[in-house]
């Protein structure tokens, strides 16, 4: 018996390429027995609206990344802050991303990220805490997957659940910000139960 293709793209920042993310996911699908092929248009701090911009150089090269290919999945991960910060306009670029791929993939997932760790400055310039902000980011990617008939990868809210059973097991880079390799691994799998909920 043959094994079940998935084929996904990424597109985000580096909270989806630390660690090469993708590859793990990629790992992980292959040790459920699935053929998984991974692509991902990647750029450090990058917003989803400027990969939706034609004018831009990731804009670019995600055209011309997907030309000519198909996908189950796309995966879509904004830049960290800004669900909370503009939320209009992390909804206009979702919707621009969905009228550019929708030719070349069946679904999209969301992949709603966590709230920085606990002293990291960002959280008192936001006044938030790691868990509002989590849940704010969480309320933020709900709003897209409603309004585009997306699903989501709870990857934030899966770093609170871990945290609170594995509190000496660290997620968070030193920098309090991205992940670190069991964080990027966490997210892989989350992201993976997602995708095959759907394919």
């Amino acid at each position: 018996m043959s094994k079940k293709k998935i084929r996904v793209l990424f597109v985000g920042n580096s909270y989806t390429y630390y660690n090469d993310m993708p590859d793990l996911f990629r790992q992980k699908a292959e040790k459920l027995e699935y053929d998984a092929t991974v692509a991902s248009v990647t750029k450090g701090g990058y917003y989803l609206k400027a990969f939706a911009d034609p004018q831009d150089e990731y804009g670019q090269i995600l055209r011309q990344t997907v030309e000519g290919q198909e996908y189950d999945v796309v995966v879509l991960q904004d830049q960290s802050c800004n669900p909370i910060r503009d939320r209009e306009g992390f909804l206009t670029a979702i919707g621009a991303l969905k009228s550019l791929l929708e030719k070349q993939t069946t679904h999209f997932v969301l992949y709603a990220t966590w709230g920085r760790k606990e002293g990291c400055p960002k959280l008192e310039e936001l006044e938030l805490t790691n868990e509002t902000m989590t849940q704010a980011l969480a309320e933020g990617y709900q709003e897209a997957a409603d309004r585009y008939g997306m699903k989501i990868a709870h990857v934030g809210r899966a770093f609170s659940a871990f945290r609170k059973v594995f509190p000496d097991v660290d997620l968070y880079n030193e920098d309090l910000s991205h992940p670190s390799v069991e964080g990027s691994n966490l997210a892989a799998e989350t992201i993976l139960k997602t995708v095959i909920g759907l394919i």
